[in-house]
């Protein structure tokens, strides 16, 4: 009954645990999109305002493009070969990352950004300030002069954004310098290329004439840059566990983990039950005593074995009769004769004979075995007083 019983809890917690996965996939599936957040400029994102298509536009063409998920304060890369995506950041830089921004930038990194908030990132753009207007429809702006950088592009569709005079050494590339659109800071041996509004960027908006040619002539030519497209500050960082991965705790983790593993190991075997061998070990009584009267009977020591059974029942009297081991052989059979059914001519004779065979060495096997199935006899009686049949038979 107590077995049945365990198996139907066992049926109903596998059902429930089925129910509850398909439940959980099924919400996945039928989620409504709306519910989910919109990350403006995030390369993860496939809505409107997504950059998504400008990521795998890039990658189609040949760019080799990845996602960051460092912050700017930890990146390695080499700022000559190295170009930095900043679309619609959400969180604020520390002073260490607007530090590390500025100095990849002196040494010849190139960094796109795109958004108001992205004047917390860049350097020398403190008086600058976008807002966004209350109206969708976006304005065109034109190219402020000729660059390489405004080549094939004759125009840009964003919405309408307020602006005051930016700091000093920025260029305005699309509007004017009262509303510019784009602008460019040479900085050190570096570039800042900074849209007001990642709308050119956007899912929505990347397939509008001139919008993907801005973003390649940002780029340059495929193979000769790596795009990093910030997801940092988008909310994606690195989890726990890959920051483990890089040091020295996942071994110490790996060692711990078998150490643990033989520990239970041992502990198992130690609190395991107990089997009795099935191979009988070589030091078992009878194979001894197989073993010795082998000896014996090759040797044709009749003698010594008379004489090993008689030191053993005087030891035995001895003990049992508070004697000194030196007594003669009359003075035991006296205290032999104490017992019921034990007479003292008999058993001295038995001490006797047993003395003299050991004495003479000159004793065949039959009658070492008879003495020493006497001596036996009075053996037993000295243990458990009963009197031998042999004595008795006499």
């Amino acid at each position: 009954m107590s077995g049945r019983a365990r198996t139907s809890d066992l049926t109903i917690l596998i059902v429930a645990g089925v129910v509850v996965v398909l439940l959980a996939a099924l919400s996945f599936a039928i989620a409504p999109g709306a519910g989910l957040p919109v990350l403006s400029g995030s390369s993860y994102t496939a809505d409107l305002a997504g950059a998504k298509a400008a990521y795998l536009l890039l990658e189609e063409l040949g760019y080799h493009v990845e996602r960051s998920i460092e912050p700017l304060g930890a990146l390695s890369r080499d700022p000559k070969r190295t170009v930095i995506v900043l679309a619609d950041p959400l969180g604020q830089p520390s002073k260490r990352d607007v530090a590390a921004l500025r100095g990849f930038v002196e040494n010849g990194g190139t960094v796109l950004a795109a958004g108001a908030l992205t004047g917390l990132f860049v350097p020398q753009s403190r008086a600058v300030q976008s807002e966004q207007s209350g109206t969708i429809t976006a304005r065109t702006y034109h190219p402020a002069f000729p660059s390489p950088l405004t080549s094939g592009v004759p125009s840009i569709q964003m919405r309408p954004v307020v602006w005051r005079r930016a700091g000093p050494g920025w260029l305005p590339l699309f509007g004017t310098f009262d509303e510019p659109a784009v602008q460019l800071l040479h900085l050190g041996a570096g570039r800042i290329i900074w849209l007001a509004s990642s709308d050119p960027l956007s899912n929505e908006h990347i397939a509008k004439p001139g919008h993907a040619q801005l973003l390649l002539n940002v780029m340059g030519a495929p193979g000769e840059r790596t795009i990093l497209w910030d997801e940092y500050y988008h909310g994606f960082a690195r989890s726990f566990w890959s920051y483990i991965v890089g040091t020295p705790i996942a071994w110490g983790i790996a060692q711990l983990a078998l150490v643990s593993i033989l520990a239970l190991f041992t502990f198992a075997r130690r609190r395991g039950p107990i089997r009795v061998s099935e191979t009988v070990p070589r030091t078992s009584p009878l194979e001894f005593i197989d073993t010795m009267a082998g000896l014996y009977q090759r040797s044709h020591a009749a003698s010594a074995a008379v004489a090993t059974a008689r030191a053993r029942v005087r030891r035995l009297l001895a003990s049992k009769a508070g004697l000194p081991s030196s007594s003669s052989d009359d003075r035991f059979a006296a205290v032999l004769a104490q017992r019921p059914g034990v007479t003292v001519t008999a058993a001295a004779e038995t001490l006797r004979r047993a003395h003299d065979a050991e004495q003479s060495g000159v004793l065949n096997d039959e009658q070492g075995l008879a003495l020493i199935r006497a001596l036996h006899d009075l053996e037993r009686t000295v243990l458990d007083g009963r009197a031998p049949h042999s004595q008795e038979k006499r």
